[in-house]
């Protein structure tokens, strides 16, 4: 197998907050997150609402700041970049958001919002930048009239496609999807995800895609990836992942998603999750897991793996 475009060892970041005594603490949103991303390959992370998900998109980018670990894309030290370094990262990782409203700019037209990361890295001058911007949208399969018309002129599935150009308009290798379609109706959901796999067979993008969703995640990923309170419980291939999960978190995600279908069996989640600036001892997962014994509550589990890219944190 070719090197990994995107590697990361032991990612960490920390946010500062205020204590309950009134001091200050850390909350842990990454903790010592390790994974590769290949070329051409959709990686799914999935988890928990404020588990970290988005943090560790961001941090990839360096939208946000790293407290430990490191990140290598084509083989370039992405926390150690700068200046021009840097500025050419971003350009080959680029970030598409959850909202496709509030990541456009209302006061410009689709064009301007288009064109202005292909000026801003000198891709194309005068009018062959208009070309390109009228490129792109045929490539989302948008008219090329939009070009013209601002954004709160369009619906939210064609929002998303405006996004999608923006991020493919400085040629990107690597896409960071958050929550990519979560906001869209059903019907626009599938439009959007079908544009997703015709770009990733056709340029072999990459995909770090970011879901609360299960059965979204499984049917775009390869892999899939799943977090609780910033830890990758479990990690390996997403048909197998989804059919046998050896960590029983990812079996109550599965469970949950069954029964809100109106399902019956299994171990769905109850509660709410843990506090990530006191967190349990021992298995962050302990308190709600239904297998917990003693033992869950003293040590963090070790990683463990099949030997085949299959690794979890259990001790079970």
């Amino acid at each position: 197998m070719s090197a990994p475009l995107l590697e990361v060892r032991d990612l960490t970041v920390h946010f500062p907050v205020a204590s309950a005594t009134g001091g200050r603490g850390l909350l842990t949103a990454v903790d010592r997150v390790t994974f590769d991303l290949h070329a051409g390959e959709t990686f799914g992370l999935v988890g928990e609402s404020g588990c970290g998900k988005t943090t560790l998109g961001r941090a990839l980018l360096r939208l946000v700041p790293i407290a430990a670990g490191a990140i290598r894309f084509s083989g370039v030290d992405v926390r150690a970049a700068a200046g021009a370094e840097l500025k050419t990262l971003r350009r080959r990782m680029q970030l598409l958001f959850q909202d496709p409203w509030g990541s456009l700019d209302p006061r410009q037209r689709v064009g301007a919002i288009v064109a202005e990361g292909i000026e801003l890295h000198q891709l194309a001058h005068g009018d062959d930048v208009t070309r390109r911007v009228l490129r792109l949208l045929e490539r989302v399969s948008l008219p090329v009239g939009i070009a013209q018309r601002w954004p709160h002129e369009l619906s939210g599935g064609q929002r998303q496609r405006v996004g999608i150009a923006r991020a493919l308009a400085v040629e990107p290798q690597l896409l960071v999807c958050d929550e990519a379609v979560a906001a869209l109706d059903v019907s626009v959901q599938a439009q959007v995800i079908d544009l997703l796999l015709e770009l990733r067979e056709r340029d072999g993008l990459a995909y770090l895609f970011i879901s609360h969703d299960l059965a979204l995640v499984g049917a775009l990923s390869h892999r899939i990836a799943v977090m609780h309170l910033g830890e990758l419980v479990e990690l390996g291939p997403a048909a197998d992942l989804l059919a046998r999960p050896r960590h029983p978190f990812t079996q109550a995600l599965l469970d949950s998603a069954a029964a809100r279908r109106g399902a019956r069996g299994g171990f769905p989640l109850r509660g709410e999750p843990p506090s990530p600036i006191e967190p349990p001892p021992g298995c962050h997962f302990h308190p709600r897991c239904a297998r917990a014994v003693a033992s869950c509550s003293q040590l963090p589990p070790a990683e463990r793996s099949d030997g085949a890219g299959w690794s979890w944190r259990c001790i079970l």
